[in-house]
């Protein structure tokens, strides 16, 4: 290990702040205050932004859960309405067997 990283290590910390002091000055007060705003500012959009996800996703399950209920409403409305077709189809060809029938007695 260098001379110079022994003698640093064995500096302490105030001696370090003051060092960082002199030769920045003010500056690394207010760059230490800036960067704190910021770190505080995207925590905060962070925040919201997770606030606005979670409000999003339960909308959007929401409107799934909706949609499935549409979707199986309207499949019970089409098979009801398959089994009406298929009830007037039968009820057609009772009515032409019924008519064929009639025509055999007229023809006797």
């Amino acid at each position: 290990m260098s001379q110079s990283k022994k003698n640093e290590e064995n500096v302490p910390e105030s001696k370090l702040q003051a060092i960082k002091e002199i030769i920045f000055g003010e500056n690394i007060k207010e760059y230490d205050y800036e960067f704190k705003k910021m770190r505080e500012l995207v925590q905060k959009h962070r925040d919201d932004l997770e606030s606005q996800l979670a409000a999003a996703k339960k909308d959007i399950e929401e409107e799934i859960k909706q949609m499935k209920r549409d979707i199986d409403h309207a499949v019970s409305d089409l098979q009801s309405e398959l089994s009406a077709l298929d009830e007037a189809k039968t009820s057609r060809q009772k009515l032409g067997d019924l008519l064929e029938e009639l025509g055999k007695k007229l023809k006797e």
